[in-house]
């Protein structure tokens, strides 16, 4: 007996809707039922089978008392597809079925209860269906609209009293909204009104609660408003209100939030904010890109809740339009230069002439300045450092003096004032509370520590040469090692004895530098040092955190990058992550409100973005980030200065606008196209890696769920971390040994990963690209894309197959055991003249590979796992120079390594130079007979093997080491999914699924023949997608069909049988991941639009470990 349950799962979602402060989300088939306020989980229900939920409607209360109390029960009708069921709800947010689903003959697009207790349902063919309220069946016969069309949307106004009439909205594929009057069975009634001015089919009607006005969206990317005129729909035709134009494609959703105002959300994963006038108030971006399809507001218009196609459901506050930027003039005669904040309510302002001020932000938002001091020595250049607690102020001047003033009760006096150098002070950082650094023109850096009011050095460092040589950030993690960085974008570090560096990483934020190093702690970062070496420097307050003892630093640089580094033992820097932000600016970090975000600059506006929600959260127009700013951030307010035109302006923002709730976290953006198991995760769970249409990475957890209605050991889907480096859809990621990932995908481009943090996290290492044969021709080679990987290890060495569209197949190779992976080209061969879709090891040396020909094709590869060899091809290899000499930098092990690296560096531009005159020259190559031009790799290195250079041959056996050998074909066209299992001796299952729904299980002999043992054709009602072997002799595919089954084969018999059937409600399915957890449970993901993880029951087969250990695909 074999038995499938959904534990969880993560898809389009498609339907909300608030009654009171409970939200429903329609997920699947599946309806779950939160708090509004926290996002918390109180019950989920599945409804449907089959079938998506696109529809809640509340039926009318009758049990509600005079107190005006809310009802014990709500009953409520939930739709989609065909289907529809009753469910009531009750205080505590419990769903129940009352009336199981009842399944129609057509698409629903819209249920309304009537006054005669009965329900009107408005169908995709133009017909009203009247239902009994016990859902039993039609009272009457359906009535018709007479426009004969499909409607893609509609809406039904029911009478308010029973001489009212029922109304419906119909949105039709001619881009034309029809207002009709239902008849009674015998009539099919009349339209009413015509409303034209959509140049696309309309998506959506919605009509106000008032009842009043009616939005329409449409594929014009545009939201049109239309108002009644007089006291009912039916004497005259509406009057167009406008036209709402802010999408970038197909609207899928409008609604009223409250005070005329209109939220609209759209294909371009936006949310707009409109006015009462139709002027465009906010627009935002959400769901990491992917569509929203589902909105929801609350009556008291406060907040807007939206689902997204990456599975994720958030809250957002419904605020206006940001405050005006008010005017803070400088004194008379004077003009601001530099801003630093204090605290969250203080900020500091030095101006031309050398005064010293302070603002105080008043409770009613006005800000209020006094002076503090005014020095000569100061004026015309001056920098301004706070400590990271806000005790202590520091500033410097072009003579060389540092002056320090110390925090007494809400003033600040004097402390300490001194000479440290004979010029221009460069750059000024406060290390911790008692220690400053200062840097000078030649690199010079000095520590000062205040004893006794006196600032004395205790410390001294260089810089080595560089082109701009001062300090544009700082920190200091225990045990005394100090960490800068320099404005050409390099790291050092410094112990307490050593003068120079006893670390370099060259240009590892990009030749801009970096803008701040803060250091985190468990519960975010507590120290913020980013005043830059000029005026214009950032700065950022948040209130003062512990003190920490950790190690980890995030750097953020102008080359819009939040990179996570971390102290060893031995005092050296290791990168364990890297945030590439959507713009290309990165300012500083700063811990808001309880989450992690990074301040940057997109053209003239400051940007704060949330790196745990990945979302953007406040946006002003401030000039850029050349201009000296200050944010402070207190318990209810952000506050944002900037200096213009010699003047401050600033902004106050609460922070209840900025504050978002994660209902459910989204998973994957654009659709998952492959995944990979990774192996346990930190949490207890399985990692594993989905990788994207949207060019992404994902890393995600299944590990024991948190909500409160599932069982114990019941898994979720949590996501970990999202890894950026591809160019184009990433169609295929796999486990390369224990601790690294490769991913590849389009513009044939494959990246390695190593895990780091457990697994949470992962830095790129290293890329490989298919260049085209001259750069003079690129428009004339084909683009190659990487449909599939599979990697195996020996010993230290990884071995990675990827199949090409172009239909080669390249082996790619690193060894795990180097601190600086570098992957490289070993061999390719071309295998068909159609692109490979699949492929496997049979073994050690032995590849099958399957494409869009039908065929099977095996290859004997050749042996190339030693480490000298591998050492070669690494040192004549031509992937990614930059990523490689950027991991070769960031690995840090050895001390002193600069002059080592400034010879990789020349090393590596010697070899550009070299590759682009060879690109310069002409080509011709020679290809075998079989296979018609195919694509020449020019990124293949000296010493990789070049298996296509000889004619045609003669048929060969399997053991050939060179070509591969084709076998009879399996399927009539292409097979997408291929499982392979060793039966030792040299011999293998294969397991298929085709093109033509069809499922074979084929047996490989040691000579090369192939016997299929079994099939059925088709098992499925469109392509197989999916295939993997269970335990006890059983397989399981999934297809297009949205369908995941479970097959067998009799004794004596050639024909699968079906054991089990399982509806997933994941659309455009890619494939399928089987492994047992470490509680013994088979678990299948399926994936595509959306994931869903599945508990597989194999009661009573034998788990005789066929397959041991494996991951299928």
């Amino acid at each position: 007996m074999a038995e499938m349950s959904t534990e969880s799962m993560s898809v389009p979602i498609t339907c909300l809707h608030v009654i009171d402060n409970f939200l429903l989300v329609g997920e699947g088939g599946c309806v779950r039922c939160h708090q509004l306020e926290n996002g918390q989980e109180l019950s989920q229900l599945t409804v449907f089978t089959g079938a998506r939920v696109h529809g809640v409607t509340e039926l009318p209360v009758h049990n509600a008392d005079d107190s005006g109390a809310p009802p014990e029960h709500r009953q409520l009708i939930v739709y989609g597809s065909k289907q529809l069921c009753q469910v009531s709800l009750d205080t505590g947010g419990c769903l129940r079925v009352v009336r199981p689903a009842v399944h129609l003959t057509s698409w629903l697009l819209d249920i309304t209860p009537l006054p005669e207790g009965a329900l009107a349902a408005l169908d995709t063919h133009g017909r009203l269906l009247r239902l009994a309220s016990d859902l039993s069946g039609q009272v009457v016969p359906p009535v018709r609209c007479p426009d004969r069309c499909i409607l893609y949307s509609g809406a039904l106004l029911p009478p308010a009293t029973s001489a009212d009439s029922l109304l419906a909205f119909c949105g039709t594929v001619f881009c034309q909204v029809l207002i009709w009057e239902p008849g009674d069975g015998d009539c099919d009634g009349p339209i009413l009104h015509r409303l034209t001015g959509h140049t696309g089919v309309i998506f959506r009607l919605t009509l106000s609660p008032a009842r009043d006005s009616l939005l329409s969206c449409s594929d014009d990317r545009s939201v049109r408003q239309w108002r009644r005129v007089g006291s009912d729909w039916l004497r005259v035709a509406p009057a167009a209100a406008g036209a709402l134009f802010g999408h970038e494609a197909r609207v899928w959703s409008a609604l009223p939030v409250g005070a005329g105002r209109v939220v609209s959300v759209g294909e371009d994963s936006r949310v707009c904010l409109w006015s009462p006038e139709g002027r465009l108030v906010r627009r935002w971006r959400a769901h990491a890109g992917a569509s929203v399809r589902a909105a929801a507001a609350d009556s008291a218009g406060r907040w807007l809740v939206t689902g997204g196609g990456d599975g994720a459901v958030l809250v957002w506050p419904l605020v206006g339009p940001p405050a005006p930027a008010s005017l803070l003039a400088a004194p008379a005669g004077d003009r601001a230069r530099t801003l630093r904040s204090l605290d969250g309510y203080r900020q500091l302002l030095v101006t031309d002439a050398g005064r010293l001020l302070l603002l105080r932000r008043d409770g009613d938002g006005g800000v209020t300045s006094e002076l503090l001091l005014h020095d000569p020595r100061l004026a015309s250049y001056a920098l301004l450092a706070v400590s990271p607690d806000g005790e202590r102020v520091a500033l410097a001047g072009m003579q060389g003096h540092v002056i320090t003033l110390r925090t007494d009760g809400d003033c600040l006096v004097p402390a300490a004032d001194r000479q440290v150098l004979d010029g221009k002070v460069y750059s000024l950082h406060w290390l911790d509370a008692g220690q400053l650094l200062v840097c000078d023109g030649a690199g010079q850096l000095h520590v000062l520590t205040d004893v006794g009011g006196a600032l004395c050095v205790s410390r001294r460092h260089q810089l080595p040469p560089s082109r701009q040589r001062w300090v544009t950030a700082a920190a200091l993690c225990p045990p005394e090692t100090l960490v800068a960085a320099d404005r050409d974008g390099s790291l050092y570090v410094y112990l307490p004895d050593r003068m120079e560096p006893v670390q370099t990483l060259r240009r590892l934020v990009g030749r801009y530098g970096a803008t701040s190093i803060t250091r985190l702690s468990g519960s975010g970062p507590d120290v913020a040092t980013s005043p830059g070496p000029s005026d214009s420097g950032p700065d950022v307050a948040t209130s003062p955190a512990p003190p920490d003892s950790g190690r980890t630093l995030l750097v953020t640089a102008r080359n819009g990058t939040a990179r996570r580094l971390r102290v060893g033992e031995d005092g050296l820097l290791r990168q364990t992550g890297c945030l590439r932000l959507p713009w290309d600016w990165a300012a500083a970090a700063v811990q808001l409100d309880g989450q992690q975000a990074v301040v940057g600059f997109h053209g003239n506006q400051l940007v704060l973005w949330s790196v745990s929600a990945e979302r953007e959260l406040w946006r002003v127009d401030c000039g850029g980030g050349h201009r000296s700013w200050a944010l402070s951030v207190s318990e209810r307010h952000c506050w944002l200065s900037w200096v213009t035109e010699g003047s401050v302006r600033h902004v106050t923002c609460p922070l209840e606008h900025l504050r978002t709730t994660v209902v459910t976290a989204g998973i994957q953006g654009g659709g998952t196209l492959s995944a990979a198991l990774l192996g346990p995760a930190p949490d207890g769970g399985s990692l594993m890696a989905l990788s994207g249409q949207d060019g992404t990475v994902r890393l995600i957890s299944a590990g024991s769920a948190l909500s409160p209605s599932l069982p114990p050991l019941s898994p979720s889907l949590r996501p970990l971390c999202t890894l950026r480096g591809h160019i184009s859809a990433v169609r295929a990621v796999c486990a390369a040994g224990s601790s690294h990932l490769v991913s590849a995908g389009g513009r044939g481009q494959v990246l390695l990963w190593g895990l780091t943090d457990g697994g949470t996290a992962a830095l790129q290492l290293s890329e490989h690209r298919v260049k085209p044969e001259s750069r003079r021709r690129v428009e004339d080679t084909p683009e190659t894309r990487y449909m599939d990987l599979a990697a195996r290890a020996d010993g230290g060495t990884v071995t990675v197959a990827a199949a090409g569209s172009d239909g080669l197949v390249r082996l790619l190779g690193f060894r795990a055991d180097s601190p600086a992976p570098d992957l490289s080209l070993l061999a390719s061969v071309p295998v068909a003249d159609r692109c490979l879709l699949r492929l496997r090891w049979l073994d050690s040396a032995r590849l099958a590979v399957v494409g869009t020909d039908g065929a099977l094709w095996l290859w004997d590869t050749p042996v190339m796992t030693s480490g000298e060899e591998l050492s070669r091809v690494e040192r004549t290899g031509t992937g990614s120079e930059e990523s490689d000499t950027e991991s070769r930098l960031n690995s840090g092990l050895e001390r002193g390594s600069t002059h080592e690296l400034e010879g990789v560096m020349k090393e590596a531009r010697l070899k550009s130079v070299e590759e682009s005159a060879l690109d310069s020259e002409d080509k011709s190559e020679s290809v075998r007979e079989s296979v018609p031009d195919p694509r020449h790799d020019s990124s293949e290195p000296s010493g990789a093997m070049d298996l296509r250079t000889h004619p045609a041959r003669p048929a060969q056996s399997p053991s050939d080491p060179v070509d591969p050998v084709r076998l009879p074909s399996l399927h009539q066209s292409g097979i997408n999914a291929l499982e392979v299992a060793s039966a030792g001796a040299g011999c293998a299952t294969v397991v298929t699924g085709g093109d033509d729904g069809a499922v074979r299980l084929s047996e490989l002999s040691s000579d090369g023949q192939l016997t299929c043992r079994a099939e059925l054709a088709p098992a499925h009602g469109s392509q197989v997608t999916g295939v993997a072997m269970l335990p006890g002799g059983c397989l399981l595919s999934v297809a297009i069909d949205q369908r995941l089954c479970v097959w067998r084969r009799p004794a004596g018999s050639d024909i699968l049988t079906m054991v089990a059937c399982h509806n997933t409600p994941v659309a455009d399915v890619k494939g399928l991941l089987h492994w047992t957890d470490r509680q013994g449970r088979d678990l299948v993901l399926v994936y595509g639009e959306g994931v869903e993880l599945v508990r597989l029951d194999l009661t009573g087969y034998d788990r005789s470990p066929n397959i041991s250990g494996s991951q299928h695909r």
